[in-house]
C-alpha cells in the first residue's frame, strides 16, 4: 500500500513540476515578445507566385490611410508583419531577392546608395529557410530605427527610420509586389473578416520559436567572439 501511495505522490510531484516549467516558459515567452503600442491595422494582403500563396502581409500604423504617399512619409510608429503560408516555406536567398528587387525599383539611386550598408545588414539577418507559420515583424520606432523580429526573437536593429519607408515601398510603392497586394494594404482598416481570422490564426510552433531563439543566440555569441 505504501509503495502505491509513494508512487501517487511522486506522480503528483512530477505533474506539478511540469506545470511550473510550462508556466515559466509561457511567462518568459511573453516577456521576450516585442512590445508595441496597441496597433491599428491598415490592411492585410496575400502575396502569390504562380498562383500559390507565399505569405500574408499586414500593415499596422497609427495613421490609417489609403494614401500610399502619406504612409510612406509617416513618422509615427509603424510595422509590417509577414506570415509564411507556403507549405514548402521560402529560402532566405529567395526571400532576400524579393526585398532587394523591390527596393531597387521603388527607390532612387541616391537613396539606394545611402542605404546600401543597411540593405546588406537587413539581408544578412535571414539564413536557411523561413518555414510555414514563421512570423516576421519589421517595426519602425521613431528615433530608434527599425527592429526586425522573427518568431519573437530580435534578429537585429537598423538605426535608420528611413530604411523602414524603403522596405514599405516594396509593398505600397509605385512598383509593388502586385497591384492587388498594394490595394489590400490600403484598406484603411476595412479588412475581410475571413482573411483577418486566417492571419491571426497563423503562428509558429513552440519548437520553432525555440529553434530560432537558439540559432539567434548562437549567432550573437559568434559575433561577440569575432568582435
Amino acid at each position: 500500500m505504501i509503495p502505491i501511495i509513494n508512487r501517487v505522490f511522486a506522480m503528483r510531484s512530477y505533474q506539478k513540476s511540469s506545470i511550473i516549467v510550462f508556466l515559466c516558459y509561457v511567462f518568459f515567452s511573453l516577456l521576450s515578445q516585442p512590445s508595441f503600442a496597441e496597433p491599428k491595422i491598415n490592411g492585410i494582403a496575400v502575396h502569390q507566385e504562380l498562383g500559390q500563396s507565399v505569405f500574408i502581409g499586414a500593415l499596422f500604423s497609427e495613421l490609417l490611410s489609403d494614401d500610399a504617399g502619406a504612409l510612406l512619409r509617416n513618422q509615427s510608429p509603424m510595422r509590417m508583419e509577414l506570415k509564411i503560408v507556403a507549405p514548402e516555406g521560402i529560402s532566405a536567398r529567395r526571400f532576400g531577392r524579393l526585398w532587394i528587387e523591390g527596393l531597387a525599383v521603388n527607390n532612387s539611386s541616391d537613396t539606394l546608395l545611402a542605404q546600401a550598408e543597411n540593405t546588406v545588414m537587413f539581408d544578412a539577418l535571414f539564413n536557411g529557410f523561413l518555414l510555414q507559420g514563421d512570423h516576421l515583424v519589421i517595426a519602425s520606432i521613431p528615433g530608434k530605427g527599425v527592429d526586425v523580429w522573427l518568431n519573437q526573437s530580435l534578429l537585429g536593429n537598423i538605426s535608420s527610420n528611413q530604411f523602414f519607408s524603403m522596405l514599405l515601398s516594396t509593398w505600397i510603392g509605385n512598383v509593388p509586389l502586385s497591384s492587388d497586394f498594394r490595394a489590400q494594404l490600403l484598406k484603411v482598416g476595412d479588412i475581410d473578416s475571413a482573411l483577418r481570422a486566417q492571419f491571426d490564426d497563423i503562428a509558429p510552433s513552440v519548437n520553432r520559436i525555440a529553434e530560432i531563439r537558439e540559432a539567434n543566440q548562437s549567432s550573437s555569441e559568434v559575433s561577440s567572439i569575432a568582435a
